[in-house]
């Protein structure tokens, strides 16, 4: 929801204020200090924002954090940018405690976000009271989107179907690239799994109509229903278990059936590791839907929260990047792998997937993020006068508004 890139003009301002440099350090008189202490800032900060745009929420709050902790650090616009990643990464709890620490004017921006956590927890009524007054033009441009969609969140908790998926749908117009278009519907999946309370009864129902519809359209639609309604009773393995029967029992020729069934899957038992981390992995191969290989890349991205585990999907990358075929989402493999490899402080890796890229799909709406990558890496080897000239770049490829 934050909008990313936008400190590009700090950076190459600050960046080009500087003499070349040779050692690896920074400038060591008091200007020269102050210069490169507000480089690293800007730098930071264009990470944090760079890595949620790509989904890598925990490596955002780090971030965040990171930047919070500094004594000049503009704790409003951070902390909104920190929520809005723990909302990213499922940590609602964790959300609603960094803005009840929130300090400074609760505009817009915070009531959005204060309605996001409240309708995420159920508190329904908060939700609205949030958004009393709010309009889509009182928000950032990349806030919009979110604002369409938790209007979405509470028409489904009203039993308006028809209003939410309007709503929904409005969301996902704003959103613009591909990327964040998929966000949106990863959201709106994810909510589904947060409905209000369900019954024994309930779950009964949903069980009869799986099984007297058996073999048909709507059976297998009552099939999710039934794993949805198990794991919010709190019986997640039996969820996961039904689901895997379903996969191994479908017809081959489903396989918009089967994608439906691999992403719940994912979904429900997690993507960090067994049958979530596999179903969400096939998916990516071989979904027919390439929204669908944008969430499950999203959810593998967000649960590579340590070396071991980016490490494996980096592995995945690179055979899906490397296949003779080329991969339908062949420029977000290549951008996610240049993230990763970033986070791991292999500059190398990451320079050569941004180049990479922008070799192969000139006029990509992840050119802005890919010359973000080489920014951050020429800056992480002291290389200032290559990461003001990538900075300058950055910024021309940003749409309008974004870098105001």
């Amino acid at each position: 929801m934050r909008p990313t890139l936008i400190l590009f003009l700090c950076l190459a301002s600050v960046f080009k204020a500087q003499t070349p440099l040779n050692a690896p350090a920074p400038l060591v008189d008091q200007s020269g200090t102050e210069v490169a202490s507000a480089g690293n800032t800007a730098a930071t900060l264009l990470a944090a924002d760079r890595a949620l745009a790509l989904g890598f929420s925990h490596a955002a709050i780090t971030l965040y954090r990171e930047l919070l902790a500094q004594p000049d650090a503009d704790r409003a616009g951070i902390t909104l940018a920190l929520v809005t990643a723990q909302l990213d990464a499922g940590l609602i709890d964790e959300a609603q405690q960094s803005l009840a620490g929130f300090i400074g004017l609760k505009g817009p921006a915070w009531q959005l976000r204060a309605g996001l956590v409240a309708a995420q927890q159920q508190r329904y009524d908060a939700a609205r009271s949030a958004l009393s007054g709010l309009t889509a033009d009182s928000l950032a441009p990349a806030d919009r989107g979110w604002f369409f969609f938790l209007q979405g969140m509470l028409a489904d908790a009203a039993g308006d179907p028809g209003a939410a998926r309007g709503w929904f749908e409005q969301a996902e117009a704003v959103a613009g690239a591909e990327q964040a278009r998929a966000r949106f519907m990863l959201a709106r999946e994810q909510a589904r799994l947060r409905t209000g309370p369900v019954s024994p009864t309930l779950a009964e129902e949903a069980r009869a109509n799986m099984e007297r519809l058996q073999g048909r359209k709507a059976g297998y639609g009552f099939a999710r229903t039934y794993a949805v309604i198990l794991d919010a009773l709190g019986r997640k393995a039996e969820a996961v278990g039904l689901l895997q029967r379903q996969l191994l029992t479908l017809p081959t020729e489903e396989k918009v059936e089967a994608d439906e069934f691999r992403l719940l899957l994912g979904l429900i038992a997690g993507a960090e590791q067994g049958a979530g981390r596999s179903a969400l992995e096939s998916l990516l191969d071989e979904a027919q839907d390439r929204n669908k290989q944008r969430m499950a890349l999203q959810l593998l991205q967000r649960a590579a929260t340590g070396e071991t585990a980016r490490a494996r999907l980096r592995q995945k990358l690179d055979a899906l990047i490397g296949a003779t075929t080329p991969h339908p989402i062949l420029e977000e493999l290549l951008m996610v792998r240049a993230e990763t490899a970033l986070l791991d402080k292999n500059h190398a890796q990451a320079e050569n997937s941004a180049r990479e890229l922008l070799a192969k799909f000139p006029g990509s709406e992840l050119t802005a993020q890919a010359y973000g990558v080489l920014t951050t890496a020429a800056w992480g080897q002291y290389r200032y006068r290559t990461a003001a000239d990538l900075a300058g770049k950055a910024r021309n490829e940003l749409a309008p508004g974004q870098a105001d």
